[in-house]
């Protein structure tokens, strides 16, 4: 999946470790990853536009990060 390699080159170029990234990335600072998260990553972080971000692209990564 390339938005993986993508996250992965992500937190690499920001020398981030992963309790970093996931600070980041969870942006309600609620202490989980969620589906909200996540799209709000992608599109105001990784600077994907709404077409590629779609409810089952989300729901797989999801599954992949739980």
């Amino acid at each position: 999946m390339d938005i993986i390699k993508k996250i992965h080159s992500w937190v690499t170029a920001n020398n981030l470790s992963a309790d970093d990234a996931f600070r980041v990335i969870d942006n309600d600072f609620d202490g989980f990853l969620s589906r909200a998260d996540l799209t709000h990553f992608l599109l105001n972080v990784l600077h994907y536009n709404k077409k590629e971000v779609t409810s089952p692209i989300i729901d797989r990564l999801f599954k992949l990060m739980d």
